[in-house]
């Protein structure tokens, strides 16, 4: 059967590689193919993409990102796929989006480089184009390593962006297919749909482990939503509502602790938003407020993502200071709605930077605000 646009017939070829892979190239030896150590560049979410986008729940993995709405989950034959969605864009131009568990490794670079040097050897006019480390998801929570490849099959040439990353001790691969001559014009698409991925928590998730240490606190989260019913965030159970200060339109607070004992609070308000302040000067006015004053202050990273029920277009912050000796972090969120400005903060003293980014993420992924 000739190959066309609309179908590619990769799923079996690309089962059958990820399967022979392991044993044929361990036997060779050194795959020299490794990458060198960089500094991940970020998947951001592109604001130039038409198409309507929906989103996708995988109750098998608990895996969720959003995709065209025109486009359809398609069976695929390989055992190890989650799922695959393809289809045609408002333009015309096909796309396929699969998402894979890579059962025979537990390191994302090796797994790549295992899965180049198979389709190299079995692809038609194989050529790698690049290779980097890249930071992507709704809250940039996954590193991992990606490969753009084009490839030949039937009378069609192929671009294949394939993105290996860890996650719970398993290595995942996804995998976006277009034509090779609308590589350019899909990319962005395929980018946004990378910034949306992320992973439902459950009450059956299993706990995952730190490298070298203790098992990370599961945080169970209680929704709460404000008298107007306009602001919805999720916060740790058992921690304590604080009352609105009366002096502010918006100002919902809670208290609470770690496991470990020490203390946090977490907060979420709104200003009225000034036509002439940018989101980037409501942040530095926060922050010139409430935390530059604080002893050794510094703001130590800074990214604009897409986060929350809402799907908010906004800037996070991670600072760190200094409280009586003891390390203190706050992790900010600052986006637009309607005709204010939030802010969703915690600010936390003693904690490592793992757990209060853990748990801001989090909360994050809960917030729902509709004026």
């Amino acid at each position: 059967m000739p190959t066309t646009r609309k179908e590619f017939h990769l799923g079996r070829l690309i089962s059958a590689l990820l399967i022979c892979a392991s044993a044929s190239l361990l036997a060779a030896g050194n795959p020299a193919l490794a990458l060198k150590s960089t500094r991940p560049s970020d998947i951001f979410a592109p604001r130039e993409v038409r198409e309507s986008l929906t989103a996708y729940h995988d109750p098998t993995s608990n895996f969720d990102f959003d995709y065209p709405r025109s486009w359809q989950v398609v069976a695929d034959p390989d055992k190890d796929s989650l799922f695959k969605i393809s289809g045609t864009t408002s333009e015309g131009k096909y796309g396929e989006v699969k998402l894979s568990v890579v059962s025979s490794f537990h390191d994302s670079l090796l797994a790549m480089n295992m899965m180049e040097h198979e389709m190299a050897e079995k692809l038609p006019q194989y050529q790698k184009l690049e290779e980097r480390k890249v930071r992507f998801g709704s809250r940039y929570q996954y590193t991992g390593d990606e490969s753009k490849l084009r490839f030949s099959m039937g009378d069609m040439s192929l671009s294949d962006r394939m993105i290996f990353f860890a996650d719970s001790g398993s290595v995942y691969c996804c995998s976006f297919i277009c034509s090779a001559g609308e590589s350019s014009s899909m990319e962005p698409l395929f980018d946004k749909i990378l910034s949306s991925l992320h992973r439902t928590q459950t009450a059956h998730s299993k706990p995952t482990l730190t490298p070298g240490g203790p098992s990370k606190q599961i945080w169970k989260l209680v929704n709460y939503t404000d008298k107007t019913g306009q602001v919805a965030i999720g916060y740790p159970d058992g921690w304590h509502f604080v009352n609105n200060d009366p002096g502010k339109e918006l100002d919902i607070k809670f208290r609470g602790r770690n496991d470990k004992g020490f203390d946090s609070e977490l907060y979420l308000s709104r200003i009225d938003r000034p036509p002439t302040m940018s989101l980037e000067q409501f942040a530095d006015f926060y922050e010139q407020t409430y935390l530059k004053a604080l002893a050794n202050f510094k703001c130590e990273t800074t990214h604009r993502t897409t986060f929350g029920i809402s799907r908010n277009d906004g800037l996070v912050h991670y600072c760190t200071f200094s409280v009586e000796g003891h390390p203190g972090r706050q992790a900010n969120a600052f986006f637009a709605e309607g005709k204010h400005y939030y802010c969703v903060a915690l600010n936390t003293v003693a904690w490592t930077e793992p757990e209060a980014r853990d748990l801001f993420e989090r909360v994050l992924s809960t917030i729902k605000v509709s004026e």
